[in-house]
C-alpha cells in the first residue's frame, strides 16, 4: 500500500517521499457459529463486529475479519541518499539507466535520512484503508480481484548427518505480472523460496464479462485478538495453525545467538519456509462468491481443507475419553471416508531442520521445530477396533472347544485300538504322537482350504486380501486343531484298564424320577463333556447378551471402562453374523456332545425300549438332555454378558437384562433343535443287534 513517509512532517521546500508496498495477505475461510463454539473466536473481537453480526452485504461483498498484528518477523530499511554531481548531470543528459545504475554502485552519495519501515504499518494502513472504504472511492480496495496464489509445500533431503534440509525452489517472476498493480511483487519474494506456487485467476465481472455485473469487494467487519481466544482444546498441545504463527527457535547455541534469542517467525514471501498464519478470515459465504469466480474451478471443486470436531463427553486424557474421540472418528470415516487425525494427547515432538542461507545475507541456520507424529494422530480406517478383534477370538474359542470335543470323541472311541497298540509295546510318547500327528493333519487341511477360500471371499466382499495374511490361517489351524489334551489322556491310561474296563465299586443307587430326572443324571454322568458343550453355548450367550444390551439397552453404542481399559462396543450387521456363526458352531458341539452319549449309551438305551419305553420317550429323554446343557450355557452367559454390560456403561436397563435373557432362550432353543439328530437315533437304535453285542 502507498506510504508517505518523512521526518517530522512536511514543510515549505521538502520534498516528500510517497511510494507503494505490495502486501500478501493469506485468506481463509471459516464458518463463525461452529468456531464461535469450537475456538471461541467471537469473544476474541477487539474492534468492529463479528462475521454474520454486522451491516449487509451486497453479492459483491466479502466479508472480512483481520487479526490485530500480522504476526511477521520483517522490517525495510529506507534509506534516501544526496546523488553526486556527476550522477546528476548524468540523469540530466538522459544517460541509459544500465550506465547510471553502474555508476552509483560505486558512488552512492551521502546519507539525508535513514529509517525503518516496519510491517505492522503497511498492515494498519491496508486496514484503515478498507475501514474508510465508501468514503475514499479512488482507494485501492475498490481495484478489481482479479486473482489468487496458492503456496504448495516445502520437500525435504537429509544430509549427511541425517538432518531435514528444505529444498529451494524457483517461481517464474511472470507470476506476479499484473497490469493492475503498480509495484508487482512482495518485496520479500526476492528472498529464497522454498514453495512453488500456483496463479488462480478470477473472473472480475467488470465490462458485463460474464453477466456478474461488477468486482469483488472486500470489506472489513471487525479485528480479532488470537491471544484472547480460549484454544481449541486443553488436551492437546498441537496448535490451531489458524491462530497460532509456527513456533520455530534456533536449535543451537550459535543459531539461538543469531535470532537474538527469539523465534523465528515468517515474513511477507509467499513462497518463503515459514508460511504466513491467514492475516484475513470469510465466511464461507464469501468464500463461495471467490470459488463462483475461479476460472480453473480448482478452487470449488475442493473449497475446504480441514474440518475441527470437538467430542462431547471428554473429560481428560484418560482411556474413556480416548475411547469417545476414537469412535467418533471411526464414525466420520465410515459416513464420509475422509482422513482423521486425532489430536488429543499429541505432542508435537522436536524436529532438526537445517535452512540454508537467504538471498539477503541471512545466514544458514538450525532450527527446531515441532512436528506431529501422525502415528499418534492415526487414521482410524486403517486399525481393527479392539470390538472386532475380541469377536473374533471369541469365535476362536468356540472353535476350539468344538475342536476339543471332537478330539477326545476320537480318543474315546479308539480306547480299544489305543490300548492294545500301548500292550504290543508302543510307548506313551509314540501314542500320544499318533493322535497329536492325526489331529494336526486334519487341521493343517482346514487351514489350506481356509486360506484357498480367503482370496476369492475378500475379493466378493471387496476388501482388500493378501496372501501372506491368508496363509496366517494355515498355523492358525493346526494349533487350534492340536488335540494335545485329549491325546496325553490316551497315552496314559494303562493298558489293560482300555483293553478289560474295570467294575467300579458298588454305590448306593438312586432311582431318576421320570424323563427330566434320567436326563440330569445322564449329563452328569459325563461331566467334562456337558461342560464342553454348555461353555461353547455360554460363549455365544455372552457375545449376543452384550450386542443385545448396546443395540436396546445403549442406543447401539456403548462407551466405557472394563478392567482398567477402556472399550467401546458398537452393534453393527458384520457384528450379528458373527454371532451367528458362533451359535451354529455351538449348535454342532451340542449334537456332537449327545450324539457320542448316544453311541456310548446305546446299550442302556435299547434295555429302556426292551422294556417298554416308546421310541417317543427315548428321543424326548435326548432333547431333554440338550435343554439342560443348552440351559448352563445360556444361564451362565447371560449373566456374565450383563456383568460385562455393567462393568462397561456403569448402569444396565431393563432392555439389556431382557436381551440377556432372549439370548439365553434362544441358547436353549438352539440346544434342543440341535439334539433333534441324536433324539431320531436313540429312537431309532435296532433293539436286537445292540442287545446282542452286550
Amino acid at each position: 500500500m502507498p506510504l508517505q513517509w518523512g521526518k517530522g512532517g512536511t514543510k515549505q521546500g521538502q520534498a516528500m517521499v510517497d511510494f507503494a508496498q505490495d502486501f500478501p495477505l493469506l485468506l481463509a475461510a471459516i464458518d463463525p457459529k461452529a468456531e464461535a463454539e469450537l475456538a471461541g473466536l467471537d469473544k476474541a473481537i477487539v474492534e468492529g463486529a463479528y462475521l454474520g453480526t454486522g451491516a449487509q452485504l451486497t453479492k459483491w461483498d466479502v466479508p472480512l475479519l483481520a487479526t490485530s498484528r500480522p504476526m511477521l518477523d520483517q522490517s525495510e530499511e529506507l534509506v534516501i541518499r544526496r546523488l553526486p554531481a556527476e550522477a546528476t548531470k548524468m540523469v540530466a543528459a538522459s544517460a541509459p539507466a544500465a550506465k547510471v545504475r553502474a555508476y552509483l554502485d560505486t558512488h552512492q552519495g551521502s546519507v539525508v535520512q535513514r529509517g525503518n519501515l516496519l510491517s505492522e504499518e503497511f498492515y494498519e494502513d491496508l486496514l484503515d484503508t478498507w475501514k474508510n472504504q465508501g468514503k475514499q472511492l479512488d482507494q485501492m480496495v475498490y481495484a478489481p480481484l482479479t486473482r489468487y496464489w496458492t503456496a504448495g509445500p516445502v520437500t525435504y533431503r537429509r544430509d549427511a548427518k541425517g538432518t531435514l534440509v528444505p529444498q529451494p525452489v524457483t517461481n517464474d517472476d511472470e507470476i506476479w505480472d499484473d497490469p493492475d498493480w503498480v509495484s508487482g511483487a512482495p518485496i520479500g519474494s526476492a528472498d529464497t523460496q522454498f514453495r512453488k506456487l500456483a496463479l488462480r485467476p478470477l473472473a472480475t465481472g467488470m465490462n458485463g464479462e460474464d453477466g456478474l455485473g461488477g468486482p469483488l469487494l472486500f470489506k472489513l467487519m471487525g479485528r480479532f485478538d488470537a491471544t484472547k481466544l480460549p484454544g481449541f482444546s486443553e488436551l492437546s498441545k498441537v496448535p490451531m495453525e489458524t491462530y497460532n504463527p509456527p513456533a520455530v527457535a534456533g536449535a543451537d547455541t550459535e543459531s539461538r545467538d543469531l535470532l537474538g534469542g527469539q523465534a523465528l517467525l515468517p515474513t511477507d514471501n509467499v513462497a518463503g519456509y515459514l508460511q504466513a498464519l491467514p492475516l484475513l478470515l470469510t465466511d464461507l459465504g464469501g468464500l463461495a462468491k471467490i470459488a463462483d469466480r475461479d476460472r480453473k474451478g480448482s478452487l470449488a471443486e475442493a473449497p475446504l481443507s480441514v474440518i475441527r470436531v470437538r467430542v462431547a463427553g471428554v473429560t481428560g486424557p484418560d482411556p474413556v475419553s480416548r475411547e469417545r474421540i476414537s469412535e467418533v472418528a471411526r464414525s466420520i470415516v465410515a459416513a464420509t471416508g475422509l482422513d482423521v487425525d486425532i489430536t488429543m494427547g499429541s505432542s508435537p515432538s522436536p524436529v532438526t531442520v537445517a535452512l540454508p542461507k537467504g538471498a539477503y545475507g541471512r545466514p544458514a541456520l538450525a532450527l527446531q521445530e515441532g512436528w506431529v507424529n501422525k502415528g499418534v494422530a492415526y487414521r482410524i480406517l486403517e486399525e481393527a477396533d479392539r470390538k472386532s478383534i475380541v469377536l473374533f477370538l471369541l469365535i476362536l474359542t468356540v472353535c476350539g472347544l468344538f475342536v476339543l470335543n471332537a478330539a477326545s470323541a476320537v480318543v474315546r472311541t479308539r480306547r480299544t485300538e489305543l490300548g492294545v497298540l500301548s500292550c504290543l509295546g508302543w510307548s506313551r510318547r509314540k501314542l500320544f504322537g499318533v493322535v497329536l500327528w492325526e489331529v494336526g493333519v486334519i487341521g493343517l487341511v482346514a487351514g489350506l482350504l481356509s486360506a484357498a477360500l480367503a482370496m476369492p471371499l475378500s475379493s466378493w466382499s471387496g476388501l482388500q486380501g493378501s496372501l501372506p495374511r491368508a496363509l496366517l490361517a494355515v498355523p492358525a489351524a493346526v494349533l487350534l486343531a492340536a488335540g494335545a489334551g485329549p491325546a496325553w489322556r490316551a497315552s496314559t491310561v494303562p493298558p489293560i484298564a482300555v483293553v478289560r474296563p474295570g467294575a467300579r465299586s458298588p454305590r448306593r443307587a438312586r432311582s431318576p424320577k421320570g424323563v427330566t430326572g434320567l436326563a440330569l443324571a445322564g449329563v452328569a454322568r459325563v461331566p467334562g463333556r456337558t461342560l464342553l458343550g454348555a461353555a461353547t453355548l455360554m460363549v455365544c450367550v455372552f457375545a449376543l447378551s452384550v450386542l443385545l444390551a448396546v443395540s436396546y439397552g445403549f442406543r447401539g453404542r456403548v462407551i466405557g471402562s472394563l478392567l482398567g481399559e477402556a472399550i467401546v462396543v458398537e452393534a453393527r450387521p458384520a457384528d450379528y453374523a458373527a454371532i451367528a456363526i458362533m451359535f451354529v458352531l455351538g449348535a454342532l458341539a451340542v449334537a456332537d456332545v449327545l450324539y457320542l452319549g448316544v453311541r456310548e449309551r446305546d446299550a442302556e438305551l435299547a434295555t429302556l425300549r426292551a422294556t417298554g419305553w416308546p421310541a417317543r420317550t427315548v428321543a424326548r429323554l435326548m432333547l431333554s438332555e440338550g435343554a439342560v446343557i443348552g440351559l448352563l450355557g445360556g444361564l451362565a452367559g447371560a449373566g456374565a454378558g450383563l456383568a460385562a454390560a455393567a462393568a462397561l456403561a456403569g448402569e444396565l436397563p431393563l432392555a439389556a437384562v431382557q436381551g440377556a435373557l432372549a439370548a439365553a432362550g434362544a441358547a436353549v432353543l438352539l440346544a434342543v433343535l440341535a439334539s433333534a439328530v441324536p433324539a431320531t437315533l436313540a429312537g431309532r437304535l435296532p433293539l436286537a443287534t445292540v442287545l446282542a453285542r452286550e
